[in-house]
């Protein structure tokens, strides 16, 4: 990863889009329960323990279980070498929020 795309990725870990008047909602409904999940699914899936999925992904074991439990979120840069330790792209994308 460039040195530019670093600040970049660590500035929009730190935004939390809440802005009523603009039209967007919070992140946190079920987001990253879904990730958590994802993680677990894929990771046994794999036969993987966390200690293994530590050592491919450079994460530390008590980071990965934090993530698992919902202790931690995960910055964008930690689900790129999750993703590309099961062999997965990660896709992110924007979608429109529905009018409450």
């Amino acid at each position: 990863m460039t040195s530019t795309v670093t600040p970049l990725i660590n500035r929009l870990n730190e935004v939390v889009l809440d802005d009523r008047d603009a039209g967007f909602a919070p992140i946190n409904d079920g987001f990253y329960e879904d990730l958590r999940d994802k993680i677990i699914y894929y990771r046994k899936r794999d036969g993987l323990t966390q200690r293994d999925l530590a050592l491919l992904t450079g994460i530390t074991q008590a980071n990965i279980s934090k993530i698992e439990n919902g202790q931690s979120s995960p910055s964008l840069e930690t689900l790129i070498k999750i993703a590309n330790a099961f062999n997965l792209r990660l896709v992110v994308e924007f979608a429109e929020v529905s009018e409450r």
